[in-house]
């Protein structure tokens, strides 16, 4: 069997691909092969998949002369879905209509902003988005109307539980799922699952656009390693947007909340002094000046790092070759020799490592900024 240079996940009991390590100037481990069950069986990659990624990637600078195709993942990635009390399952009649109610969705932050981004007039013209996620229709429905609202044009196709393969025992069960893109690249058109088309076709006549893609122009953005398992090097994982990020998120909208006085309140008509010894302190200010200030926070930026991402990527002529040779790592920046400095850590993933990640944020940001594009959180308790 094939080997590649992969190494163990200890958290998931998956390995990384090493282009998605931290450098952390170490001796290089031992190779792995990629594992779909902790001690079960493994995941050859194929042949002309590894012979595909191993093509360096070539700089372009007309972006639509290699479109890109973006799938987006939705809970975990681009929402979290807080657990429902109570043991009612959701069940799902023919029609693709939830017979019960579905669970609250709250969107990750910058949602707004990557929304306007995706749908911008410069990013289609070298950017094809869809969305599959492995819940049912009904569910899927529910998440993309809470995330993209009535801007369901920039997507070209929804793709739900019902384009998995799946078995009737496994479709109605939380079975694990594997997202393999050949599933996608050979259909060659747009194709979105029966019971959710409407949402798209109202704008657009999707399914009849053809395309090419492959593993030299898609990204797929997942929270999860193993789902992305089949093409390590088309996936950008990204920290799940989990309950207690969500709490962070709400703590630093509480504190941006906080009454505070205004900096235009009259200033004490007389300058009083207070001595104390030799120290004379002027209490020429109001008392919120006085005061000190609120700890700064940030919400999660993990979308705007996305952004950056995609403006490096938009770039490139082979994605999963950048991806394999450590472009994540790189900052946005040409480097040499990547992979010589990829070694084990116990913090395997781009995110993990701050300077990076508020790199690939940082280039979004400025992305945002020559787009006229304005940084909109949409956090609300």
């Amino acid at each position: 069997m094939s080997r590649i240079p992969l190494f163990k996940h200890s958290s998931l009991g998956l390995v990384t691909p090493p282009a998605l390590r931290v450098r952390m100037g170490k001796k290089p481990v031992p190779e792995f092969t990629v594992e779909s069950e902790p001690s079960t069986s493994t995941t050859t990659l194929s042949p002309s998949y590894l012979s595909q990624t191993s093509v360096p990637s070539r700089r372009i600078e007309d972006p639509t002369a290699s479109r890109k195709l973006l799938v987006l993942d939705l809970n975990g990635s681009l929402l979290v879905r807080p657990k429902r009390s109570g043991k009612g399952k959701e069940v799902e009649h023919a029609s693709g209509e939830a017979a019960t109610r579905t669970r609250t969705v709250i969107p990750r932050p910058y949602i707004p902003t990557f929304r306007e981004y995706i749908s911008h007039p410069r990013t289609t013209s070298w950017l094809d988005t869809i969305v599959w996620s492995s819940a049912q229709p009904h569910s899927v429905r529910s998440m993309v109307e809470k995330c993209f609202g009535d801007r369901t044009n920039c997507l070209k196709a929804l793709m739900a539980r019902d384009t998995f393969g799946l078995d009737a025992a496994s479709y109605g069960r939380k079975s694990l799922t594997t997202k393999d893109l050949e599933i996608i690249w050979s259909k060659g058109a747009f194709t979105s699952s029966p019971a959710l088309t409407s949402m798209i076709t109202a704008a657009q006549d999707t399914d009849a656009q053809p395309f090419s893609h492959s593993a030299e122009t898609t990204v797929l953005v997942d929270d999860s390693l193993r789902k992305a398992r089949m093409q390590p090097w088309n996936h950008i994982c990204i920290k799940e947007y989990s309950a207690g990020l969500r709490r962070t998120d709400l703590d630093v909208w509480t504190s941006l909340q906080q009454p505070k006085e205004s900096k235009k309140k009259k200033k004490t008509k007389e300058k009083e002094v207070r001595e104390e010894g030799e120290v004379v302190v002027a209490l020429d200010a109001t008392v919120t000046e006085l005061a000190p200030p609120q700890p700064l926070g940030r919400f999660d930026e993990t979308l705007l790092a996305i952004i950056g991402v995609l403006e490096a990527l938009k770039h490139q002529n082979n994605v999963s070759a950048w991806i394999r040779g450590g472009g994540l790592l790189t900052k946005g920046v040409e480097m040499k020799n990547v992979d010589e400095s990829l070694t084990e850590s116990p913090n395997p993933l781009w995110f993990d490592d701050t300077e990076v990640a508020d790199a690939w944020a940082a280039k979004g940001k400025g992305a945002l900024e020559e787009l006229s594009i304005e940084l909109v959180h949409g956090v609300h308790g």
